[in-house]
């Protein structure tokens, strides 16, 4: 995926890279969707797992080093792996796949699990829309703070809505006020 992007992707060409039969990759991966599902599964599985171990270790070792700093390094090494590539492929497809897309919703409620207890507010699904997590926006009150880190180790930050939607000069005909939609 990372070579030939999702489009490229063929399960002949897997094969001869693994090194094994087609029989064999059809025994584990009925489909070339399930091959996909477990690589997103996979990337997300992984990425997680290794933010997670180093930012403990890192926690324990570096001291009274501030945690956004501890977590922007680790997330700008994890951005830069074939890996996270693929994935970035695979999530750009997914906007317009609604077959790829409804496999990024149990890897990113896994993810969500994974940050639950963390204190960074997760992203929300509403019940009539479809999110395929190209871009996995969290909340935090250290804003400043996070985007000042992230910035530092070159990851590129934005606040999408500087203003309230509901505030924009664009809506005030609808007569909303200042905290009537607090989140």
């Amino acid at each position: 995926i990372a070579d030939h992007g999702y489009a490229g992707l063929s399960t002949n060409e897997v094969t001869q890279r693994a090194g094994i039969s087609r029989g064999a990759m059809h025994h584990h991966f009925a489909s070339r969707m399930d091959l996909v599902g477990a690589v997103i599964e996979y990337t997300f599985y992984q990425r997680m797992k290794h933010f997670l171990s180093d930012y403990f270790e890192m926690l324990r070792t570096r001291g009274p080093e501030p945690v956004p700093e501890i977590a922007s390094e680790l997330h700008w090494q994890s951005v830069q792996t074939r890996e996270y590539a693929a994935y970035i492929e695979l999530a750009v497809a997914a906007r317009t796949d609604a077959e790829l897309g409804a496999y990024f919703e149990p890897a990113a409620k896994r993810y969500d699990q994974l940050l639950l207890d963390s204190g960074v507010g997760l992203p929300k699904q509403m019940d009539h829309a479809r999110h395929v997590y190209h871009i996995y926006a969290v909340r935090t009150t250290e804003r400043a703070a996070m985007q000042e880190a992230l910035n530092a180790q070159g990851v590129q930050t934005g606040i999408h809505y500087p203003f309230p939607v509901h505030l924009l000069p664009a809506f005030a005909d609808l007569g909303y006020h200042p905290g009537q939609f607090p989140h």
